[in-house]
């Protein structure tokens, strides 16, 4: 399963930060182990004429669904840069596989395999778990530039479907899928049961798009001020310890605050990451 390999991969990694900052000296110990996980990943799973992952049953013969899962192995951060620009270049962005109108379907609408079913099963439509991952599976390998595009797409989802926030959407309408469920039993559109309108990922998700597109975020000591354009003046403010971040905008050109002080004026469609004080230390485009 390349998700458990790459959750596996994640748990050793994750173990060799904690021993940096613990100064234990397991550092290297522990990069080795996630390491030796991200080459079996390659060498077992890692399909190089397809440009994409594919699991193993339990006889060890591949799977060969085209799955959205290599975005999750992204996601862990499992992937080498070249199999990140693979997938995302072959597979992600192909409106025939992944990019649709609703795009991020679980299983690439090309596949035999896939089914545009509306209960939850995974089965092919886009899901608002996968919109939540894809956040920082993309901005781990650098392509911020997708966020906005995904995050405009499921808030049209999210407000054209009735501000409903379901697990589900239909990858070629964005049509939400509003199947009402209790205890895995599926329930038809005659049951009593309310619609499901509340799905935790997908409301976690809208935040986030908002957060990395027209917001502030933070990521381990550094501050992501994202300055996309909108057609209606703005403002975000997040409150951090003694910190006050804060983006103001008319929708085409925005300011960037750090408790009062003015740190950024100009034009939207880029990314601003500062240290914790406010010091640049990188510019993104986000909108060409």
């Amino acid at each position: 399963s390349m998700d458990f390999m790459s959750f596996s991969y994640a748990c050793r990694d994750t173990l060799a930060e904690i021993s940096a900052l613990r100064g234990d000296g397991q550092e290297a110990f522990w990069r080795e182990k996630a390491a030796q996980v991200a080459r079996t990943i390659r060498e077992k799973l890692w399909n190089d004429q397809v440009g994409a992952c594919f699991d193993r049953d339990r006889l060890g013969n591949p799977v060969p669904v085209l799955s959205h899962n290599s975005l999750r192995c992204m996601y862990w951060g499992s992937f080498s840069q070249d199999m990140a620009a693979r997938f995302v270049r072959e597979h992600l962005l192909n409106p025939r596989e992944f990019w649709t109108d609703m795009p991020l379907p679980s299983v690439s609408v090309s596949d035999p395999a896939f089914r545009n079913a509306a209960e939850n099963n995974w089965s092919g439509q886009a899901e608002g778990l996968t919109y939540q991952r894809a956040v920082l599976a993309l901005e781990r390998y650098g392509f911020e530039d997708l966020v906005p595009r995904l995050g405009r797409r499921l808030m049209r989802a999210v407000i054209e479907g009735g501000y409903m926030f379901t697990q589900q959407f239909d990858p070629f309408t964005g049509v939400p899928s509003r199947v009402g469920m209790t205890s895995h039993l599926v329930l038809g559109p005659d049951s009593d049961e309310p619609f499901q309108d509340a799905y935790g990922p997908t409301i976690l998700s809208v935040l986030n798009y908002i957060a990395h597109m027209w917001g502030v975020a933070m990521d381990r000591g550094r501050l992501l001020f994202s300055l996309c354009r909108a057609d209606k003046p703005y403002a975000y403010e997040l409150t951090w310890n003694e910190r006050v971040c804060r983006v103001e905008s008319d929708g085409k050109e925005a300011r960037v605050l750090l408790n009062g002080r003015q740190l950024f004026r100009g034009a939207c469609g880029r990314r601003l990451i500062t240290d914790e004080d406010g010091r640049l230390l990188a510019e993104r485009t986000l909108e060409a």
